[in-house]
């Protein structure tokens, strides 16, 4: 069985094993079909956005304590193992940070796959996530509040770069163009997707999402191309607390030395109780990233332009609240050794029934391609 859509391996056993993205075809097709179900509009709704239903917006895909402890078992986990080299070099160590690298395709939609695959634990093949990812931005209330915070984030750059006495050339003709492109892509099947699309996603299934990767992009030669953009905690801040999941999904992005595009892979927990550092490697802490006008109150709620109410200048210029005070919203958060984490109980990991009974068909393919093997 080969969910990647590459060539099965021809060692046998392990590659085979090696080739898997779930415990079985038939059970992901069938969570497929319950997810995509559940996602249908049963009627037109005036804000152009369903909400996703609670089971969805909760649901956390977890690998099972055996697989994961079990040293003959191990290996049969669709796992990337130099991603979880990478990764040991994004975030400092603690015992207690139990991710592990799901393999996710590269075929343009790794992004919303690895979303996918952290929620329900299986890829996006309907292209659910891209189809809500392209009514939120174009028809529903959300969709003018994230545009200015995309355009303030963008102007935010150019004074960034102006100050270092690089010259930028965005007008508010480049501006609109290139927020036109960035429409055009998300709504793309296969097309790859960027840092605004992250924040959109997190806004779509209600919960954080914690990007893990390098500080810099690297150039062919491997010096520093420029500043790592995709990395950073992004959270649904049109929206308020009360009505999101407070567990995160985790993902990682490498980017290859001199490549145009990088590649996001999800990070899977473990249930037990997990800490997420939201700080790097050298102890510098994941920037909140759009947080400049959506943490002023754009929108949150549907309450700001978005939805036809009227927010004012005076509203808009308020002060924005402190990064920790972000974050402590939306996410339960802790100081341990000096380090911001988030702190997931494990009975705040919670899937649906039917990820549950593919969790439980791939311990029990595992096992039994194990024993296979032996013989």
């Amino acid at each position: 069985m080969d969910l990647e859509g590459g060539e099965e391996s021809g060692n046998g056993f392990s590659g085979r094993l090696r080739s898997m993205t779930c415990a079985d075809e038939e059970a992901a097709n069938t969570l497929l079909a319950v997810i995509m179900s559940l996602t249908t509009p049963t009627h037109e709704s005036s804000q152009g956005l369903q909400p996703l239903p609670h089971q969805l917006i909760n649901s956390t895909f977890y690998l099972d304590k055996e697989l994961c402890s079990n040293p003959h078992l191990e290996p049969t986990l669709p796992l990337e193992e130099d991603i979880a080299a990478d990764l040991a070099s994004y975030l400092p160590p603690h015992p207690n940070t139990n991710l592990y690298p799901m393999r996710t395709d590269g075929d343009g939609n790794c992004l919303l796959h690895s979303a996918s695959l952290s929620m329900f634990g299986t890829h996006d093949r309907g292209n659910i996530l891209r189809s809500l990812l392209t009514q939120l931005l174009s028809k529903s209330v959300l969709a003018s509040t994230l545009e200015t915070a995309w355009r303030e984030a963008m102007i935010a750059e150019d004074s960034s770069l102006s100050s270092f006495g690089i010259p930028t050339l965005r007008t508010p003709q480049t501006l609109q163009k290139e927020y036109s492109n960035t429409l055009e892509i998300g709504a793309v099947d296969k097309s790859y997707l960027g840092s605004f699309h992250i924040l959109s996603l997190s806004h779509i299934i209600r919960r954080p999402i914690i990007v893990y990767s390098s500080y810099f992009i690297y150039s062919k030669g491997g010096g520093e191309l420029c500043v790592n953009t995709m990395r950073g905690v992004y959270l649904p801040l049109a929206i308020p607390p009360s009505a999101c999941n407070k567990t995160p999904i985790c993902l990682c992005f490498t980017s290859k030395v001199g490549g145009n595009c990088g590649h996001f892979t999800s990070l899977i927990y473990q249930k037990e109780l997990t800490f997420l550092p939201l700080v790097d490697l050298e102890g510098r802490g994941l920037e909140v990233r759009y947080s400049e006008y959506l943490a002023r109150g754009g929108g949150r709620g549907g309450g700001g332009e978005a939805a036809g109410g009227a927010t004012t200048r005076k509203k808009q210029s308020s002060a924005v609240p402190s990064r920790k005070k972000l974050l402590a919203s939306y996410m339960n958060i802790k100081i341990v050794n000096n380090m911001e984490m988030v702190i997931i109980p494990k009975e705040n990991i919670t899937m649906l029934k039917e990820s549950e009974n593919m969790e439980r068909k791939f311990v029990g393919v595992a096992k039994s391609m194990f024993e296979e093997a032996e013989v």
